[in-house]
């Protein structure tokens, strides 16, 4: 979802829910930490603050932003 970032929020969440449905697999890039993990999202992409496009996945504390996550690599 890198596009993300050139969006609005608002269309990024739209985007990313219609391709990444709640339990969905992905790749996440966690800060400070050079290899992706494979999670699965556990909530539906939602704006923070008015600001930032956001998901909750599984097994990560807190959310993190759109752009960090991917479509898992076959």
């Amino acid at each position: 979802m890198k596009a993300a970032s050139r969006r609005s929020p608002d269309k990024a969440v739209e985007a990313f829910n219609r391709q990444f449905p709640v339990g969905s697999e992905v790749m996440l890039k966690k800060d400070f930490e050079p290899i992706p993990v494979r999670t699965k999202t556990r909530s539906e992409a939602f704006v923070l603050s008015g600001h930032s496009a956001v998901v909750f996945l599984e097994g990560i504390s807190g959310c993190y932003l759109l752009t960090h996550v991917s479509e898992p690599k076959p």
